[in-house]
């Protein structure tokens, strides 16, 4: 949990660093949080649509999530499409 404070902390000081967001994500996953971590993830892909590393872990976050997403939202991620998923 302190993980989690300290991502949001320095997300107020650089909010366009898009390795505190997937950092942050990662702490969410790690807590459990995933769809937290699917949210954050998402947020770091914004700024960096390329990191296919993030996508990779956008889609096991919300593989884990307890009562799923639509199969659109898991399609626009197969398919690397950030216009088209949300949570």
């Amino acid at each position: 949990e302190q993980a989690v404070i300290a991502y949001h902390q320095g997300l107020l000081l650089k909010p366009n660093y898009a390795r505190s967001w997937s950092n942050l994500a990662i702490a969410h996953a790690n807590l459990g949080q995933h769809e937290d971590a699917a949210r954050f993830y998402l947020s770091s892909l914004v700024l960096n649509p390329d990191a296919t590393h993030i996508w990779n872990f956008l889609h096991s976050a919300v593989l884990n999530i307890p009562d799923g997403i639509n199969s659109g939202d898991m399609k626009a991620i197969d398919e690397r499409n950030l216009a088209a998923a949300r949570f």
